[in-house]
This record gives C-alpha cells, sequence and structure tokens, in this order.
C-alpha cells in the first residue's frame, strides 16, 4: 500500500473517532440533564480549549465565584488551544509556561497586546518539579489563584505535587484515559521525560483523585 493511501486511512480513521467522541459526548450531556442537576457535563463548551473545558471551567466559577482571577497554565502549547485564552478575553490575568520555543513565539506574535500590558506573563521553560516553583515565582506572587492548569503528558502530578508557591482554588489536569477505574497508575518520575505517544505518562483519573483527596480536592467533572 502506498504511503499516501495509509496517510487517508489515518485521517479517515481519527475523524471517525473524532465523531464518535463527539457522538458520545452529546449522549452523556443530555442523560446529565435529566439524571443530575448538579452535574456539570451539561456545560462543557469548547472556545479555545482542546474539548469542552472553556464551559465547564466557567460554569465552575459561577457557582463558586473568582476571587482574584489569576491563573497558571503550563503546557499551553501555541496558544489558541488551551484552558485559559478564554478567561483573558474576559479579563483574567496570569502566566503561560511553555517548553517549546516555537510555540512559544508564535504565542509573541499572536497576544503581543497582552503580554505587552503584562496580563499575562510567558516562560519558555522546560519544566520539572525541581523548578516549578521558580517559575511560578518569577512571575507571580505567592498565595492563592483561582485556577491552575497542567498539561505536560508526562510527570503532570509530581510536577503538581511539588508546586508550593501558589495555592489553586480549582485545578485542571490531564489524566491517562487509558487506565480507567479503578486501576491506580502514575508513571515513575524522569526529569527529562517527553512523550514518545504511548501508554506510558501522566496518571490514571483514579491515581490522581485519590492524590488530590489528601489535599483537600474533590473531583467534579471529567
Amino acid at each position: 500500500m502506498e504511503s499516501n493511501q495509509l496517510h487517508d486511512i489515518y485521517q479517515l480513521l481519527s475523524l471517525m473517532r473524532e465523531n464518535k467522541v463527539r457522538s458520545t459526548l452529546e449522549q452523556l450531556q443530555e442523560q446529565a440533564k435529566d439524571a443530575e442537576s448538579k452535574s456539570l457535563i451539561p456545560y462543557g463548551r469548547k472556545v479555545y480549549s482542546q474539548n469542552e473545558e472553556d464551559g465547564i471551567i466557567q460554569e465552575i466559577f459561577r457557582r463558586i465565584g473568582t476571587t482574584n482571577q489569576r491563573f497558571v497554565e503550563f503546557g499551553v502549547g501555541h496558544g489558541v488551544d488551551n484552558n485559559t485564552l478564554a478567561l483573558l478575553f474576559g479579563g483574567w490575568q496570569g502566566l503561560w509556561i511553555e517548553g517549546s520555543t516555537d510555540a512559544c513565539n508564535d504565542i509573541k506574535n499572536q497576544l503581543p497586546s497582552v503580554l505587552g500590558s503584562r496580563q499575562l506573563s510567558l516562560i519558555n521553560s522546560f519544566i520539572t518539579k525541581d523548578n516549578i516553583n521558580g517559575l511560578i515565582a518569577a512571575a507571580m506572587p505567592p498565595g492563592s489563584i483561582d485556577l491552575l492548569s497542567v498539561d505536560i503528558d508526562g510527570n503532570d502530578f509530581a510536577v503538581f505535587d511539588a508546586i508550593s508557591h501558589v495555592q489553586a482554588r480549582v485545578i485542571v489536569i490531564e489524566y491517562n484515559a487509558k487506565f480507567a477505574p479503578p486501576i491506580e497508575y502514575c508513571m515513575a518520575y524522569k526529569e527529562d521525560h517527553e512523550w514518545q505517544g504511548d501508554d506510558c505518562f501522566g496518571a490514571s483519573l483514579q491515581y490522581l483523585e485519590n492524590g488530590f483527596a489528601t489535599k483537600g480536592y474533590a473531583l467534579v467533572s471529567c
């Protein structure tokens, strides 16, 4: 089979997966409307997030209110597909940390005004559990923030666990959906880890729920 045929097959499979995810999510949203009034699933909506995170985040803060409307997000990619860009348009301020120099250059080109006004700080750095507090401290005073978003495709929980400079009221973190509850899985910390597209990354939902519970957090949506 020629490479262009393989490419077409991969594209078709990807589209089928996306359609299946969308169809399943819509079914869940309809069920949640009838089944449980507190469910956040019906509020899911994509503005700039990868999936439905924008709407869920908005609804969480509608219910609990905001304090300082400050955020920290790391693993933001090119800045147009993450969990806090929509908040910037709502007047929030915060910090983005991204390891890719090319992605950071794109952000600088796309968002010169919010960077120039210091509404948004941007740090280009590879993140480890040893440097995360220093990176945050370079751009933000210590204390409470409203939102922390973590998505680095690997050492997510270990890095979160090391954060002491700020304390977030709400946390968004990627989980490894390959290992469904009740499986508890967390990759062994490796400082220079970069995701290779395999199953060995991050932590399972059950591991995260248990780990966050020890810190006073509760799972409210996924």
